[in-house]
């Protein structure tokens, strides 16, 4: 719940600083690190979400992972971090898209904004979003795509511009020999990812929609 009291504070804060960054070009990108990653039987491996973003910038992003709950289990997340300067938020989770009791889905989401001389601004460099740690259920030579996809209206910029980047995925190969380098262990992030984080099943809707209209209520104010 602190996730939506902070949020509203990105809603309610104008904020009179400038930064000044290079923006990437095009449509940007959202993609899998490592795309490939080995792992042994019962293992845990780590991937990183990495957001290349476009020429307009980021206000909002809302990225959902699948993975194959036969082969992997998810053991937890770290939540992106927002730049220093501006008004951000961020949370990551998983969820169980089919109701058979099972998380499947890895989500990471967040918001940032920044006034620069009554214009609103998102991020504008490749930022970390959000790290999913897996455990290894599967057995050797079994494999999970990591297939990413956003929901309708989830990537705006700062404007409520609906973004288009895109969207790459990745595969995680679990391999018997002790040898196999990826393995990470993440014991200080607990299920469910720390800081700003909320319980998957009913709050990631309700943070989802509200930060969705945090870009709407920015672009209706700078309007003014």
């Amino acid at each position: 719940m602190r996730l939506f009291g902070f949020l509203a504070l990105v809603l309610g804060v104008g904020l009179v600083v400038g930064v000044h960054s290079a923006h990437a070009t095009g449509v940007g990108s959202i993609s899998i690190d490592p795309a490939t990653s080995d792992v042994t039987e019962g293992g845990g491996v780590n991937v990183s979400v990495i957001f290349d973003p476009p020429d307009t910038t980021v206000g909002v992003f809302i990225i959902e992972i699948q993975f194959d709950p036969n082969v992997l289990k998810y053991a937890g997340c770290l939540q992106w971090t927002p730049p220093p300067i501006g008004v951000g938020a961020a949370g990551c989770d998983a969820k169980d898209t089919d109701l058979d009791g099972v998380k499947d889905t890895a989500v990471v989401f967040g918001g940032y904004i920044i006034n620069q001389g009554g214009v609103p601004v998102g991020f504008s460099t490749t930022q970390n979003v959000g790290t999913i740690a897996f455990q290894a259920i599967g057995s050797p030579g079994q494999s999970s795509a990591l297939t990413m996809s956003a929901p309708n209206n989830s990537l705006l910029g700062p404007n409520a511009e609906v973004l288009t980047p895109a969207l790459g995925g990745g595969t995680v190969h679990i391999h018997e020999s002790l040898s196999v380098g990826g393995v990470v262990d993440m014991v200080t992030t607990r299920p469910g990812g720390s800081g700003w984080n909320s319980p998957a099943g009913a709050a990631l809707p309700l943070a989802a929609a509200l930060i969705a209209g945090s870009a709407i209520w920015l672009r209706r104010r700078f309007a003014r």
